[in-house]
């Protein structure tokens, strides 16, 4: 199963997004973890064990 998501830089700035995706590896920060840089929460990839940011598209230290 496919699942195609259009977010605009709008709703991404006003924290109005949240996507929650249940047995697939990705995980939402139980940690509280976010992006130093842009500051929104980070996404823990259980498979690769870092945490990642889709809004600037890095992994997170």
């Amino acid at each position: 199963m496919n699942l195609v998501l259009k977010v605009t830089d709008q709703a991404v700035k006003e924290h109005q997004i949240v996507v929650k995706v249940l047995g697939s590896g990705v995980s939402e920060a139980s940690a509280g973890r976010v992006c130093p840089t842009c500051g929104l929460p980070a996404t823990y990839i259980n498979s690769l064990n870092k945490f990642y940011c889709f809004n600037c598209k890095k992994y997170v230290e």
